[in-house]
């Protein structure tokens, strides 16, 4: 894949599936088609099947989109999956994400991903983070507060702290989101985002709520089947 001077978006599950909501929603907004994926050997028994291609449940979108962050940049590609996956597969992908950026040479990954959102507070804020500061700066040029405070796991963590010792720019979009449910406010928030960045992005915003909220229910029915799958792997069913 032409990964120079690409933008790279990583969308893993998050409070309230935001991030995984919103990834969705990117790629159909964009067009962007499968172009990839990364195979685990925890996910060896589960598949995702896309217009009829068997992938890896971790797939990788992709395509000839203009963006500016910084500078502007001719393609973007998004890793992403609506499962959740074990510490230690998702420190392997974390590794494999950022080589793979490295030796591509891309311009930035940029994560999407949320934090709980307070109680009582109706209104999806979106912030950004940086380990380097020279990138703060950058992401804070698109018009978004940074994040005061928060603690964040997972590949997000990873990928923040450790890129920046490898020589990649790193930084994340975070959404506010409900914790008790998928949060499709939330998501289109991050979508309008991401807009910021990436001008091909259509925010309208009646759309994109409906389709947040048919997003919602997708990848509930997705994460219970896969569910399912792995509890009775000779089983078929449909993702």
């Amino acid at each position: 894949m032409p990964l120079k001077d690409a933008m790279v978006l990583v969308a893993f599950p998050t409070a309230g599936s935001a991030s995984s909501i919103a990834a969705q929603y990117l790629v159909r907004n964009l067009h962007l088609p499968l172009v990839g994926h990364f195979l685990l050997p925890e996910m060896a028994g589960l598949v995702a099947i896309q217009d009829g291609r068997v992938t890896s449940a971790v797939r990788i979108f992709g395509g000839e989109v203009a963006c500016r962050i910084g500078h502007d940049c001719p393609r973007v590609y998004l890793v992403t999956t609506e499962l959740a996956l074990p510490a230690p597969a998702l420190m392997r992908l974390g590794n494999a994400v950022m080589d793979w950026a490295s030796r591509g040479g891309a311009h930035m990954l940029l994560m999407l991903e949320a934090v709980v959102r307070s109680e009582g507070d109706e209104s999806p804020d979106v912030f950004v983070a940086a380990a380097d500061p020279k990138v703060l700066k950058t992401l804070r040029g698109a018009g978004l507060p940074p994040m005061e405070r928060a603690l964040i796991a997972g590949i997000t963590a990873q990928i923040l702290l450790e890129a920046p010792q490898r020589g990649i720019a790193a930084g994340a979009f975070l959404v506010e989101a409900s914790r008790e449910h998928p949060d499709g406010r939330a998501a289109a928030a991050l979508v309008e985002a991401v807009a910021k960045v990436i001008p091909d992005v259509v925010v309208d915003a009646g759309p994109l709520m409906s389709e947040a909220m048919e997003l919602e229910a997708e990848i509930k029915k997705a994460r219970n089947q896969a569910m399912g799958a792995a509890a009775m792997p000779p089983q078929a069913s449909f993702i």
